[in-house]
């Protein structure tokens, strides 16, 4: 009897044992198990930047993932803003693409770009902040002033005075003689003084008028009529300035892949082109 329940109490042991092992492979399948996400990363344009309500800003991501990149999203403060699918059905390891986003109101925002892969798997970015300010008047708006006032009538200055007639004999006698006119008096006409140099007090130095925000580092400028070109140096983007009224109407991208910088700007005025210089970062 007690060897019987020994062996029985053995048994009972070794089937614990296995039951063990099989809850432990299942735990350390689970643990080690699980499918690929993709990978994202936002190129441009970086954390926070400003632009101007009415931009449309476009955000440059890649997407990688090795069983293939099927969709990506943008989202705004987490509502889905864009979204582009890849050509190829199955998906691509690798999916570049530029998602605009169309703003409306001023305030900051945070950004980030979802992806799916072939496998179900979902991948996000690291969140981005954009901060968007307060539009400026597009161009045309030309200020108004005073009319001029239109000068009148000048003054007849008065010619000599008449000739006296001669005197009428009242007698017979000798021809009077013929009476000599004197000639009129001289006009005083005052002459204008002679110029006189006048010294400048000081250097001649630029005065400032006003600052104007682009949102980043200003690296390079080109003028064209009442319009300012500002390259910047932390993004690759030019911003248009209005110089009537010293406001940002316009945010222009360079296209540009990877991370490039805007590290100069010139105005071709023959063909209306811009031309940028671009500066990798490191």
């Amino acid at each position: 009897m007690l060897g019987l329940l020994r062996r029985g109490r053995i048994v009972a042991f070794l089937l614990l044992v296995i039951l063990s092992g099989t809850v432990l492979a299942c735990d350390v399948g689970g643990l080690f198990g699980g499918a690929e996400v993709p990978t994202v990363v936002i190129e441009r344009p970086p954390s926070d930047v400003q632009v101007s309500v009415g931009d449309a800003v476009p955000i440059h991501a890649t997407a990688t993932d090795s069983t293939g990149v099927t969709r990506v999203e943008l989202l705004v403060d987490g509502t889905v803003q864009a979204s582009e699918a890849s050509p190829v059905v199955q998906g691509q390891p690798s999916f570049s693409v530029v998602l605009r986003w169309q703003t409306s109101v001023k305030g900051s925002f945070r950004l980030a770009v979802r992806a799916y892969n072939a496998s179900g798997g979902v991948g996000e970015s690291e969140p981005i902040t954009i901060v968007v300010t307060d539009t400026g008047a597009r161009p045309g708006a030309t200020p108004t002033g005073p009319s001029p006032t239109v000068p009148g009538p000048q003054a007849t200055e008065p010619g000599p005075p008449p000739s006296p007639s001669a005197p009428e004999p009242t007698q017979p006698g000798p021809p009077p003689a013929t009476a000599t006119v004197p000639p009129p008096p001289p006009t005083n006409t005052p002459v204008p003084p002679s110029p006189t140099a006048t010294t400048p007090s000081g250097p001649c130095l630029p005065t400032k008028v006003t600052d104007v925000n682009v949102g980043g580092h200003p690296k390079g400028v080109a003028v064209h009529g009442q319009m300012v070109y500002v390259a910047l140096h932390n993004a690759p983007m030019v911003k248009v300035i209005n110089a009537n009224n010293n406001t940002v109407v316009d945010t222009l991208d360079t296209g540009v892949p990877g991370n490039k910088q805007a590290n100069g700007v010139v105005y071709h005025s023959t063909s209306g082109l811009i031309y940028v210089a671009n500066k990798t970062d490191g």
